[in-house]
């Protein structure tokens, strides 16, 4: 198992939620799941914490994320 964590810039995550979560859909393959909470870093950075069973796909995981953080606002997520 391949483990390990980055931070991205990102624009700060704007919450119009009055609950502190909420929960958002179902991958219907159950090979990918995706948990996302509010962090206690700056609000312009994203953390990522990732863990998958196959190993050597780390630069493309890291390129994923950072064209995600990159084109929607994630910070302090």
């Amino acid at each position: 198992m391949e483990k390990f964590t980055k931070a991205f810039p990102s624009k700060p995550l704007k919450s119009t939620a009055g609950k502190p979560w909420a929960l958002a859909g179902v991958v219907g393959s159950g090979n990918l799941e995706v948990l996302v909470e509010r962090g206690s870093r700056p609000s312009d950075a994203m953390d990522c914490h990732i863990e998958t069973s196959i190993p050597g796909y780390k630069a493309s995981w890291l390129a994923a994320l950072a064209d995600f953080a990159h084109h929607y606002p994630a910070g302090g997520t």
